[in-house]
């Protein structure tokens, strides 16, 4: 059912995990997600931070390249996420200042691991010799990452954790705050064996069926998640009824 080309990463274990409907939407009939305007927040608020690290920008330039990210991102379009994106970006650079210049930046990890048949591939925001941060733009800071909003993001540095070998952190920024949580060890542990048993289990349904409409037979359409927008949704009635 998978195309030659798919590697597990941690947003499809995570997706497996919450949603089997919405992933197979994604992975099986392979129908990628279109970029929305709080995805664009997110990746604009990255873009700026890190030219405000690595070019030692000041807080008004940080905010003018997160700006023009986000319009080249979101094609122009009216939204108010524009708003916060000059903020959060300059809030990612007040909480990643105490690392220093960053290594890497949306660094490409690669690796096969015993006891799977597909690769696994992340791609991480901040590196630095022995860290890797990842960046969560939201509109308020989490208070702990022990809570269940936060296991997703948990468990998506639990493979940064195996595949880098790295300790991991979360920094979460607001257009008015930040806060920077490092990732404890047996959060790592725990996160871990979680995804390998949702790499293994896409595997196990891979191996199963031929064709995505064969595993629609098997999960049934869950309406009830995050992952669908009204759009999607309609698309995915439309591949289970066939």
């Amino acid at each position: 059912m998978l195309s030659n080309s798919y590697r597990h990463s941690a947003s499809s274990a995570n997706k497996y995990y919450e949603s089997p409907s919405a992933w197979l939407y994604r992975y099986g009939f392979d129908v990628k997600e279109k970029t929305n305007d709080k995805m664009a927040r997110g990746l604009a608020s990255e873009v700026g931070a890190n030219a405000g690290l690595t070019q030692n920008l000041t807080e008004k330039q940080i905010h003018k390249a997160a700006v023009d990210e986000f319009d080249k991102i979101y094609d122009g379009k009216r939204s108010d996420e524009r708003s916060y994106v000059g903020p959060t970006a300059y809030n990612f650079v007040c909480g990643l200042r105490e690392f220093g210049k960053p290594l890497t930046y949306q660094d490409k990890l690669l690796k096969q691991v015993s006891g799977l048949n597909r690769e696994i591939i992340g791609y991480t925001d901040f590196g630095y010799e022995d860290l890797i941060v990842d960046t969560k733009a939201t509109l308020a800071c989490p208070s702990n990452i022990f809570g269940f909003r936060q296991a997703a993001a948990v468990r998506q540095q639990a493979v940064y954790a195996k595949l880098s070998g790295k300790k991991t952190a979360l920094l979460y920024a607001t257009p008015r705050k930040f806060a920077l949580y490092r990732v404890p060890l047996y959060l790592i542990e725990r996160g871990w064996v979680i995804m390998f048993d949702a790499f293994k289990a896409i595997e196990a349904l891979d191996n199963l069926v031929i064709t995505p409409e064969e595993a629609a037979k098997i999960i049934p359409l869950n309406p009830d998640s995050f992952y669908w927008t009204d759009e999607s949704y309609k698309l995915a009635q439309e591949k289970w009824s066939s």
